[in-house]
């Protein structure tokens, strides 16, 4: 009796009703229906559309760059003696110069439209700028040819050094340097290049005062710095912000025999480290921080000057510091003065006018003042910067792409990337037609668009994740939920296969 309950509750489990097997088979399909139609849905939403890059042109942007980045300036000669016959001895020899495949200079005859103009009637004693006219100053010299290796030597010393430095980038940027080319030293005083700057002025008051010192800044900034980065607009942008530090501890003064009291070259590195807790480090990346600052020692160091390696007192009693800014000192007349002089904050911010020019990249800068050659210079040099490094952005890119083939690369990404070329595109265009301003402000919007393209925030989080670490975190989750389901699913098909073989089985039994 047992054994037959034991048998008919085994049939049971084994065979169960026609109404429960039913059940059983819509449930295990709304599983299955849900899982089909689920996993589009996700793979959709876990794995970002990678969408395609012009990775063919961004790997050859850089070569591209270098062979259309050619910048050409037209030099006319004026108040030439025996204007025919020199200015032609002093093409020949001009065009025997080593030229730079970036940047050339030719002279030109009258019919010629100009850039700048050498004049050769120059009676100062000194060769300087006036507007776009070069006062070249030069020894007349009856013979022709002696009187035109001068003028030659003359221009080489104002062009070349431009040349030469556009070569050694360009070789840089190749990664092999030509044995013919000289070697440059870097300037070091230059400041990270972007399209923006942050410069700060800040009022320094040493640690002594029992007073508030203040400064009319607005009047003196609108003034004598203003104009300047005005003329510098094309350049780059500023953005320009002030503060006063009370209580900053003073500089090491050594007091030599005679009272004078001085800060040694030597410990203008710890002047730096000094002042640098009084002021904020720059927060933005793209906008390295310039900082121009008037130190106002405690009353008993004073006066205090600054001295040069050869412990000679600095005439301007200021220090430029590499890729920083610039520091001057300002002696008062008495402690019980309240506010600096106008006159004190126009000779501080010409200063600052002439170390902004140099930390630019300006070089051999004596004065505050930007004339029309160097603004160029400027802008060639920032042309020549913008383009190499937006070329390298986008070639660096194209190889990251190809070393991680699954990385995402999200339809923002694909924007930037044919933005970024269009706008080189439209500097090359504007660069036939000699327009400064307009090249470079194509060539830094591409660099800006190109960081934004490297640097993109979607991508770079999701890059380090190939597939198979992908499978690693997913199969643990989702194989315990999979396991009940196929198990059920081939159940329910081995007994359907089973029902059809014995009903097949039962017809072939009666058509016998």
């Amino acid at each position: 009796m047992n054994e037959k309950k034991q048998n008919i509750s085994r049939n049971t489990f084994l065979y169960p009703s026609l109404k429960d097997l039913r059940q059983r088979r819509w449930v295990t399909l709304s599983f299955w229906i849900v899982i089909i139609l689920g996993i589009p849905v996700w793979l959709k939403l876990a794995y970002p559309a990678r969408y395609t890059l012009p990775l063919e042109a961004m790997s050859n942007i850089i070569q591209d760059t270098l062979s259309n980045l050619k910048m050409t300036s037209n030099v006319k000669l004026l108040h030439v003696p025996d204007q025919a016959m020199v200015v032609e001895k002093i093409q020949s020899i001009w065009n025997e110069e080593p030229m730079s495949s970036i940047y050339s200079v030719r002279i030109v005859n009258e019919s010629v439209d100009a850039d700048y103009f050498v004049d050769l009637a120059n009676e100062t004693s000194a060769t300087h700028w006036e507007g776009r006219t070069l006062r070249l100053h030069w020894k007349k010299n009856d013979d022709t040819l002696e009187a035109a290796n001068e003028v030659v030597n003359k221009l080489w010393d104002i062009f070349g050094s431009e040349m030469q430095e556009y070569d050694y980038r360009l070789s840089v940027l190749k990664h092999e340097l030509s044995p013919n080319l000289p070697m440059l030293n870097e300037d070091k005083r230059v400041v990270p290049y972007s399209p923006r700057y942050h410069i700060l002025l800040s009022l320094l008051v040493g640690e002594q005062y029992d007073h508030l010192i203040t400064w009319p800044l607005k009047e003196a900034f609108q003034k004598h710095f203003a104009p300047v980065l005005q003329q510098l607009s094309p350049v780059a942008k500023f953005h320009v912000e002030s503060q006063i530090q009370f209580s900053v501890d003073d500089a090491p003064v050594r007091i030599e025999p005679d009272g004078t009291k001085r800060i040694a070259f030597d410990d203008l590195p710890r002047i730096v480290n000094n002042f640098g807790k009084f002021l904020p480090p720059s927060t933005n990346a793209d906008e390295p921080t310039i900082h121009f600052a008037i130190y106002i020692p405690s009353f008993p160091l004073q006066p205090l000057q600054l001295e040069d390696q050869t412990r000679q007192p600095i005439p301007s009693n200021s220090m430029l510091l590499p890729q920083w800014g610039s520091i001057y000192t300002v002696n008062i007349a008495n402690s019980s003065v309240s506010a600096l002089e106008p006159e004190q904050l126009e000779l501080s911010f010409h200063i600052f006018a002439r170390d902004l020019l140099l930390l630019l990249g300006a070089s051999h800068v004596q004065s505050w003042k930007l004339n029309a050659f160097l603004l160029d210079r400027l802008m060639r040099q920032r042309i020549v910067e913008s383009s190499m490094k937006t070329a390298e952005s986008l070639s660096g890119l194209a190889r990251l792409i190809r070393f991680i083939p699954n990385m995402a690369i999200p339809k923002e990404v694909q924007a930037l990337a044919l933005k970024t070329i269009q706008l080189l595109e439209k500097s090359r265009e504007a660069l036939h037609y000699n327009n400064l301003k307009l090249v470079l402000k194509y060539t830094n919007d591409a660099f800006s668009t190109s960081q934004k393209t490297l640097f993109h925030p979607s991508m770079v989080t999701m890059m380090y994740f190939p597939d198979e670490y992908k499978f690693g975190v997913y199969a643990p989750f989702f194989g315990p939920l999979l396991l009940p389901m196929i198990v059920s699913l081939l159940r329910d098909i081995r007994y359907y296969l089973k029902i059809r073989f014995k009903k097949q089985t039962h017809s072939t039994d009666e058509s016998r």
